[in-house]
């Protein structure tokens, strides 16, 4: 009998909704993977007060707690974003930023000192950067705050093994978790050589050999930012549980055809067009329209891997 995936969810409950918004694409990087129209600084930043507004809807709507994952471009390139943090905080909200870390250390300590953010999620890109002894040093500046700190290493295969050196790197001098990024793209795992498949999943979320000296977030446990663990489960009855990204990895992800939650708990804003998730799948609607969450689940019709983790991790059944 043939083996294949029939349901997909979180392995623990989320008591809270997700709101990813790519608050504009002006970035200081020009990555070979990432597409014009998340680099190009096409989509300036808003006034303050459209953010604002938008969030204080999406914490009334959600009627629950809201994390609030502020990308780009690069999202520390908005001039206001401390007090788009802020202000954050005051609703109750929770903090998430993705960030390539390239800020100076006066501009992180400033976050810091400022306590607002609750989860960094590191980006390093070795085909565009060196300087890992930087990121060792925006890491380690949070390392006794409520500050979680992650980090995802990108790893084209031209950069393959700088991309192994900088995980190495970060691994021995940091309290973090790191994980080795595939990048995604048409050909998404198969542009990578079996052998490089194996390294990718081997560093999948490794944890810092001096994370016992982290302290913790002060975020309560259980609205705690998801793990990125998922469960899978079979046609035989078999349930699998493993992180979002080593499914990914292995090509498990295509779920066309699959009827999918995504756009329930979790939104993507791109500037201020409302997507259903990072992939775009499902109609689209603005901040300016009516409600911010989607009511009703989706078709999936993507013919192709479902390659973000929190794509991946929205229930689904196939």
């Amino acid at each position: 009998m043939k083996i294949f995936p029939i349901k997909v969810e979180p392995s623990s409950p989320r008591p809270y909704k997700i709101v990813e918004w790519m608050l504009h694409n002006v970035c200081n990087y020009d990555c070979s993977f990432c597409p014009s129209s998340t680099k190009n600084g096409s989509k300036r930043w808003f006034d303050l007060q459209v953010y604002k507004d938008t969030c204080e809807r999406a914490i009334k709507e959600a009627n629950k707690p809201v994390w609030f994952k502020l990308t780009g471009g690069e999202p520390t390139l908005y001039p206001k974003l401390k007090e788009l943090l802020n202000f954050i905080k005051q609703l109750g909200g929770f903090t998430y930023i993705i960030s390539n870390g390239s800020r100076t250390i006066r501009y992180w300590k400033e976050i810091k000192a400022k306590n607002t953010l609750d989860f960094l999620a590191l980006s390093v890109h070795p085909e565009q950067t060196s300087d890992y002894q930087h990121i060792i040093d925006v890491i380690n500046l949070f390392r006794f705050t409520p500050t979680v700190v992650t980090v995802n290493v990108t790893c084209i295969p031209s950069f393959f093994d700088e991309a192994v050196r900088a995980c190495d790197l970060i691994l021995e001098n940091c309290a973090t978790i790191v994980n080795l990024q595939q990048v995604n793209d048409v050909r998404c795992m198969a542009k990578y050589t079996d052998e490089q498949v194996a390294i990718l999943n081997r560093y999948t979320m490794v944890r810092g050999k001096t994370m016992a000296f982290q302290q913790g977030s002060t975020v309560p446990k259980e609205l705690s930012y998801h793990s990125g663990k998922v469960k899978f489960t079979y046609n035989d009855e078999s349930v699998v549980e493993n992180y979002a990204h080593i499914f990914i990895k292995n090509g498990e992800t295509n779920f066309k055809d699959w009827t999918c939650d995504i756009g329930k708990n979790l939104i993507r804003i791109e500037h201020d067009v409302i997507s259903r998730a990072v992939c775009g799948q499902g109609e689209k609607w603005t901040i300016y329209d009516g409600p911010l969450f989607a009511s009703t689940p989706l078709v999936c019709q993507y013919d192709g891997q479902c390659s973000c983790t929190l794509d991946v991790i929205e229930p689904k059944v196939r």
